[in-house]
């Protein structure tokens, strides 16, 4: 009885893997969309251009992309204002797009227009 449910966990593992696997590799080799920053080097790539524009802004030497390598340079932002940017900037927000910010206090989203 033992023997039979590790061969079913196993087969589900197997079927898992045969399920994800083409939308991991798919994930890998597809470009970020069109937006987003495409330096493969910075901890930004991926992230919403003007998101990481603002991002910039914020961290004290850093004026290009491919200048933030390292995510604890993203933790001394603490407050975060993306209230000016038009709804298409604020609805591509992604979940990721705020990784690395672990003191961000304030972010403001919201937009009036």
């Amino acid at each position: 009885m033992k023997h039979k449910v590790r061969i079913h966990s196993l087969l589900a593992i197997g079927l898992l893997a045969a399920v994800l696997a083409p939308q991991i590799s798919t994930a890998q080799t597809t470009p970020p969309p069109a937006g987003t920053v495409n330096s493969p080097e910075s901890v930004l790539h991926g992230r919403t251009e003007r998101v990481a524009d603002e991002i910039l802004r914020e961290l004290p030497g850093i004026t290009q992309y491919n200048q933030v390598t390292n995510v604890a340079q993203l933790s001394v932002i603490t407050s975060l204002d993306l209230a000016n940017y038009n709804h298409e900037i604020i609805n591509s927000l992604r979940v990721g797009d705020f990784n690395g910010l672990t003191n961000l206090e304030e972010l403001i989203v919201n937009n009036e227009s």
